[in-house]
């Protein structure tokens, strides 16, 4: 169960590395 939750927490951390450039560059963009 605690395996679980850090993978869920790993999968977030990547997400967000992944989204946050996207974020940025589309707001620079506009």
């Amino acid at each position: 169960n605690g395996k679980m939750k850090i993978l869920l927490v790993f999968l977030g951390l990547l997400g967000n590395s992944v989204a946050m450039p996207m974020q940025m560059s589309r707001m620079a963009g506009f």
